[in-house]
């Protein structure tokens, strides 16, 4: 019998006393944003807008680097992903992948993070709307005729 290879998951770095500083700042200013659930998640912070998960900050632990917060952009745009590229913080890896990690050095970046937070909140009010619709369609199908 073959032996299935062994899936490893992500390192989860201890953060700074620093770092749970921004991470809070940012957690503060998000969690007061219109339909913004927050909970907390294998040693982070993670915001959900509508119950779709958008961003996340640690709390005790980071993925990717001990200083690194991280948003999701499902399907970015063309314009998007220009932006992205160019940002020297925003660390982007493999084609269609959704979680992007972004690299908080000082203060002063803090609100560029805030700016990505809020285009990924952003993005969840179309693709919550996609959901809504599939689940009518759904439900439309399965109505007895």
């Amino acid at each position: 019998m073959a032996k299935k290879p062994i899936k490893y998951a992500p390192r989860m770095h201890k953060i700074s006393e620093e770092m749970k500083q921004w991470a809070s700042l940012i957690a503060t200013e998000i969690s007061g944003w219109p339909s913004v659930t927050v909970k907390s998640m294998f040693g982070m912070t993670t915001f959900y807008r509508n119950r779709v998960i958008f961003g996340a900050v640690p709390s005790t632990r980071a993925l990717g680097s001990p200083n690194s917060v991280m948003f999701k952009l499902s399907t970015p745009t063309p314009e998007l992903n220009a932006r992205l590229d160019a940002d020297p913080r925003v660390q982007t890896g493999k084609p269609n992948h959704k979680w992007y990690p972004f690299e908080v050095a000082s203060p002063k970046d803090l609100r560029d993070a805030l700016t990505w937070f809020s285009e990924a909140y952003e993005a969840v009010q179309p693709l919550q709307q996609l959901r809504m619709n599939q689940k009518r369609k759904q439900s439309s199908r399965n109505k007895p005729r």
